[in-house]
């Protein structure tokens, strides 16, 4: 993704019911979605730390309970069940428990969809903080619960980041009621169930559907750009065709009678730069660039000073032709067609020249006297 579709924020309260990052639950979801790029997870260190406390006593509870040796324990006296239960045991005893879950703790949050807000980010927010507590404010509340103090620095941070980074919003996940109760409008809370329905089914294809046009819009931005060989092939084809039609220079040489068009050289210029998108559908882009042209053309044509008129007969005695060179030098709009191939498999875009405009060129040639 170009751009995330949202910046959310993860209670811990929400981390715990999901079963912190069980491949099935809702947070490991939106985890994956922070990794494809679709949102950013605001973690501040607050929260980080409280989500490894609850993710270590739980990891560990589950590591250390005795629920192996009581399913052990209904096969009565066995030898191969005693002889597990002491190899496992063993390995328990051997396995550092602690090391092992900050280490998959922080592989779960060390990736770039995770945004870490450090203590540093948390400095100017205690006075705000105090006085929300003295007033009562969410996310304090009358039973004087001690993770108020937290939630209410990490709801001042995720405010904060808000602000200074110009979001219109920051997506809230939690099921703490006075979190839940706090009135700021940056910051929306959302039932993670509903959030994920709405961003799997609706926002993300929308979302998928128009970064694919950008990137084919980028294509063909840049094919355009590249000035391509067989581009500038068909290009000068047309150019050729158009500047050898003795019809071009009739008005430039004031309608005097063109014998002949030799010897045309020019070089095309092709950029980006000033490109417009006309249309974009499922199967294809147009748009017109602006090639500019710049030459000399060998123009053979009548020449009235140098021939001879019969005012008797009222008709030309002598008539005489000579051959002026003409400089070229204007731009074209040129509308392209790209076709919006879905096998991708890293080579040039189907690029057609849908229609020349040579009026500018026309124009440039009818006003230059000599």
């Amino acid at each position: 993704m170009n751009l995330p579709l949202d910046y959310i924020f993860i209670d811990t309260s929400v981390f715990q019911q999901e079963c912190f990052f069980k491949n099935t639950g809702r947070v490991s979801k939106l985890f994956n979605l922070a990794k494809d790029g679709y949102i950013r997870i605001l973690l501040p260190i607050i929260t980080e730390k409280e989500w490894l406390k609850h993710f270590r006593e739980q990891a560990e509870f589950n590591l250390k309970s005795r629920e192996i040796e009581r399913k052990l324990e209904l096969l009565g006296h066995n030898e191969s069940a005693s002889e597990f239960l002491k190899q496992y045991n063993i390995l328990l005893d051997s396995f550092d428990v602690s090391r092992e879950i900050e280490n998959n703790f922080k592989m779960y949050i060390s990736h770039d969809g995770i945004i870490r807000i450090d203590y540093s980010f948390f400095e100017d927010a205690i006075a705000g903080v105090f006085d929300k507590y003295f007033k009562q404010e969410k996310p304090f509340g009358s039973g004087g619960k001690a993770k108020e103090f937290p939630d209410a620095f990490v709801l001042a941070a995720l405010e904060k980041y808000a602000k200074k980074n110009k979001l219109d919003r920051i997506v809230i996940f939690s099921s703490d009621k006075d979190m839940l109760g706090y009135r700021c409008p940056l910051l929306v809370t959302q039932p993670v169930n509903e959030y994920l329905n709405n961003l799997l089914e609706e926002r993300i294809p929308v979302a998928n559907k128009k970064e694919k046009q950008r990137i084919d819009i980028d294509k063909l931005f840049n094919y355009i750009h590249a000035g391509k060989p067989e581009f500038k092939s068909a290009l000068r084809k047309h150019i050729e065709q158009y500047l050898t039609d003795t019809d071009c220079y009739t008005l430039h040489f004031c309608y005097a009678d063109i014998e002949d068009v030799s010897d045309l050289k020019f070089s095309i210029e092709i950029t980006a730069k000033d490109m417009d998108i006309l249309s974009v559908s499922d199967d294809s882009i147009e748009a017109v660039c602006f090639p500019e042209i710049d030459g000399t053309v060998q123009v053979t044509h009548f020449s009235e000073e140098d021939s001879i008129w019969d005012s008797e007969e009222k008709e030309w005695f002598y008539e005489s032709y000579k051959t002026t060179e003409v400089e070229i030098s204007s731009y074209f709009p040129v509308v392209v067609r790209m076709e919006r191939n879905e096998l991708d498999m890293g080579q040039d875009p189907d690029v057609k020249i849908v229609d020349i405009d040579f009026r500018p060129l026309q124009s440039s040639l009818d006003n230059e006297n000599y």
